[in-house]
């Protein structure tokens, strides 16, 4: 009876593939499609060309709320 609680519990889920630190979100189902075509069509992952795609945009916005947040607490 030792042996079996020894035993290691299975970990749930879908196995870490990536390096990134990946997240799921809701996305338009459209616009999904025709990113995993352009993904596929340039052999990398989904989420790197997405994260690609926005990492520009979304560091100009964050940029400017951590400005606009620093002007409001002075």
């Amino acid at each position: 009876m030792a042996a079996a609680s020894a035993v290691m519990a299975k970990k749930m889920g879908r196995p870490k593939t990536s390096v990134r630190n990946d997240v799921s979100i809701k996305f338009d189902k459209t616009l999904a499609g025709k990113a995993r075509l352009i993904a596929q069509g340039r052999g990398m992952p989904m989420a790197e060309y997405l994260s690609e795609a926005v990492r520009p945009i979304i560091d100009r916005d964050y940029a400017k709320l951590m400005r606009e947040l620093e002007g409001e607490a002075n």
